[in-house]
């Protein structure tokens, strides 16, 4: 089975791609695990935001992990679609590694997924989305 990377673990220089690219791997091998099917390209999770920021839509990015080989055709095709915008690809970064933390995106719904996905994470230091996947999925020490 596809390990699916951090979403700290960077394809064509951008945050959560590399994650994003797993995922829609497993999904169109039909081995993609209950708990992240829901939040696949969820329009107000992570994926949806990324799809915003760089105004892809969910059928291109199919199309694209679908006809890739590798992590290099992804990050060819995505440099292709979104142009040599290094500014993008950098407020990207800034931004992501912020949602969930107060006065920002998803602020909401990371207390609401620690309590219901993160086995009850109560640790304050936990305050990003990003750190949250990290501690559920065992690469932040619990």
């Amino acid at each position: 089975m596809l390990k699916v990377r951090s979403p700290f673990d960077k394809l064509a220089g951008c945050y959560h791609l590399a994650r994003f690219t797993d995922k829609i791997r497993l999904h169109l091998a039909g081995a993609l695990p209950e708990d992240y099917q829901l939040p696949l390209f969820h329009r107000r999770g992570v994926d949806g935001f990324f799809l915003n920021h760089f105004g892809l839509s969910k059928e291109e990015l199919l199309a694209a992990v679908t006809a890739s080989q590798n992590d290099a055709d992804v990050a060819a095709w995505f440099d292709s679609r979104i142009g040599p915008d290094d500014q993008k690809k950098s407020s990207w970064n800034e931004f992501s590694v912020n949602l969930g933390k107060p006065g920002q995106p998803m602020h909401e719904t990371l207390a609401w997924a620690k309590k219901k996905y993160n086995s009850q994470c109560d640790d304050p230091s936990i305050d990003s989305v990003f750190l949250s996947i990290e501690w559920d999925e065992g690469r932040i020490p619990r």
